[in-house]
């Protein structure tokens, strides 16, 4: 039976990146055996150390610490049917798939757990911020020999990508503790390793089954649902027109605490966290193509360009005046 981890690719679309290409293409190769490497990176205004460990029964746990002196996206295509979760050790780190338009924010509290097939995923570096992350990685076909046709994290991604985010307790917390602060060296590493990454597998799985990982609409009445669906629609339809909760839940039907806990308990985040979202991703989006800083104020809602400038760069940690097309 051939190996089945996951093939990975970068893209380099940073001119400066370009001088990276051969470490990372042999940092990247897949192997034939378990195995663990390290690739580091200095220049070009670009500090890092990538490290990987391909365990024997086919899992493969990333780490990977970058600073750079000005924002910059790195891309990189992943094919293989696969279960991928990121947790950041530091910060926020802001992650993207270009192909399905997911954007996430993996922070202290929160994680993300992926459904892979086939995917062109970005991690933005932030201009003078430390990121600091691990991945963890299983076949989706080595899960189900685990746990057979069981929850599967929910997800199910087909021919792309999928993923959701979740909050991340303490028990997994000291897990991925663990899994950074390895005392062991060659073999036994890689041994104590893979012990800790299915022990990381277990307990989110243990999550999933205690029901703690049911998307949230299963938990809401079908009353609820429908109101929920009008109230996302009219976000949707126009994220530049003011709304107000008490607006959103007369169009919804529903009152006004009721709304603000079924949307949460849905999507995860409180109703102006999720317009938020919207208005600074579709920000960002006017901006690489080249829109001014105040037309993209207006277009995304903000009256100035002063106070949306400062939304932004509490979401992405740099102003709008530095995102290059």
């Amino acid at each position: 039976m051939g190996r089945r981890w996951l093939c990975r690719k970068m893209l380099y679309r940073d001119a400066r990146l370009h001088c990276l290409e051969d470490c990372f293409s042999a940092f990247l190769r897949t192997p034939s055996s378990p195995e663990e490497r390290c690739c580091r990176v200095s220049g070009e205004g670009l500090e890092g150390e990538c490290r990987r460990a391909f365990l024997d029964n086919f899992m493969e746990v990333g780490w990977e610490e970058a600073r750079s002196d000005r924002e910059t996206r790195l891309t990189m295509c992943t094919t293989g049917d696969a279960y991928t979760l990121y947790f950041s050790l530091s910060g926020e780190i802001f992650w993207s798939e270009e192909l399905s338009g997911a954007e996430w924010t993996i922070g202290p509290d929160r994680f993300v757990v992926l459904r892979v097939n086939e995917a062109v995923e970005s991690m933005m570096l932030r201009p003078g911020c430390r990121n600091m992350g691990i991945s963890l990685s299983v076949p989706s076909e080595e899960l189900r020999r685990f746990v057979g046709d069981g929850p599967e994290f929910g997800l199910d991604a087909g021919h792309g990508y999928a993923g959701r985010s979740f909050v991340l307790t303490d028990a997994v917390r000291r897990v991925l503790g663990d899994l950074q602060n390895c005392p062991l060296c060659g073999d036994l590493r890689l041994l104590y390793l893979e012990a800790k990454a299915m022990e990381l597998f277990s307990l989110i799985l243990e999550q999933a089954r205690s029901g703690s990982f049911r998307h949230g609409h299963d938990r809401l009445s079908r009353t609820e649902r429908q109101a929920l669906e009008r109230v996302k629609a009219m976000i949707d339809a126009d994220i530049s027109r003011p709304v107000s909760i008490r607006d959103l839940a007369r169009h919804g039907h529903i009152n006004e605490c009721s709304l603000k806990r079924a949307f949460k308990c849905a999507y995860g985040l409180p109703v102006h966290s999720y317009i938020l979202d919207r208005r600074m991703s579709a920000a960002r989006r006017l901006l690489e193509l080249g829109r001014g800083v105040a037309e993209t104020a207006l277009c995304v809602g903000y009256g100035d360009a002063s106070s949306f400038s400062r939304a932004f760069k509490r979401k992405y940690g740099c102003s709008p005046g530095g995102v290059k097309g």
